[in-house]
């Protein structure tokens, strides 16, 4: 389904909600693969693009990633942002960085999201970063809170 073409109607979202669910249901091995096609039904949605743009203008991702780690008995983790808006900047840029190899996977998962194996650390990332954006462009959309830049 072409999303440009459907920009205007709530297919756009719901490919959106989809791919997320189906990245965190999904299998560790598949993870970048996943990331991908999150990062892709965004691009290739106008609709998107504008809540994407509205979170992320004015955004610092490396300052911002920086100052959200946080260290407890000796534990790394990353305190997202409380608002939607910036957390959805936070979330899309830190899917944007490991999708361009800015960020090493395995060494996130590793030092943030830290558990008995790799399938646990990479639920724990979803449960933390993908569906807390799963919700956020919902609040977002449902707040109209920008402008669609169509």
């Amino acid at each position: 389904m072409d999303l440009s073409v459907i920009s205007d109607s709530e297919a756009a979202y719901e490919k959106f909600f989809s791919e997320c669910d189906a990245m965190a249901a999904g299998k560790f091995i598949l993870a970048e693969r996943n990331i991908r096609s999150v990062l892709k039904t965004i691009a290739g949605s106008s609709v998107l693009l504008s809540v994407f743009a509205y979170a992320a203008t004015g955004y610092n991702f490396a300052p911002e990633f920086d100052r959200r780690v946080a260290v407890e008995n000796g534990r790394k983790s990353l305190a997202p942002p409380q608002n939607d808006r910036d957390f959805l900047a936070f979330a899309y840029c830190l899917l944007m960085e490991i999708d361009g190899r800015n960020i090493d996977f395995h060494k996130l998962l590793n030092e943030y999201y830290a558990a008995d194996d790799m399938a646990d650390s990479y639920r724990l990332f979803c449960a933390a970063a993908v569906l807390p954006m799963k919700a956020a462009v919902r609040a977002v959309r449902d707040a109209e809170q920008f402008e669609y830049v169509i």
